[in-house]
């Protein structure tokens, strides 16, 4: 089938919006840390019982890197899916997720300094599927 990615991109997109919308009705009653929390438990439920199902539970690698893996997605995800959810309560959905899709043209800024490195001609582009399906989702 053609266009399977850019579909899949457009669904992920709208399932991502409509969660949002989710989120803000639900965070009405609960607060973001919690909201984060439960979400989290979840997360980690879901992915033992996939490793469960799949019968691999050691990943092949470094346990260092893994370790320092684990601690900087737990922090990453701890503090910025917590904000995340409070600027839903705060600007809701909408304004949130617009906020969002324009994140990654100011982030190619400092990766071109820090890192030294060049952005090809279409890389920012390749956001549009999934940050139109976010804006026609909410």
């Amino acid at each position: 089938m053609i266009y399977l990615g850019e579909l899949a991109a457009l669904f992920a997109a709208f399932l991502w919006a409509a969660s949002s919308v989710a989120f803000r009705y639900i965070g009405r009653s609960v607060s973001p840390l919690h909201l984060n929390f439960t979400k989290g438990a979840v997360a980690i439920a879901l992915i033992g019982l996939t490793l469960t199902l799949q019968q691999d539970w050691t990943p092949g690698g470094n346990w260092r890197a893994i370790a320092l893996l684990l601690a900087s997605g737990a922090l990453g995800i701890g503090i910025g899916d917590t904000f995340f959810l409070s600027a839903i309560n705060t600007i809701g959905p909408r304004r949130t997720l617009i906020l969002e899709a324009l994140s990654p043209p100011p982030s190619c800024n400092p990766r071109l300094r820090i890192f030294a490195r060049t952005t090809r001609l279409g890389e920012p582009f390749r956001y549009f599927p999934h940050r139109c399906g976010c804006d026609l989702g909410s």
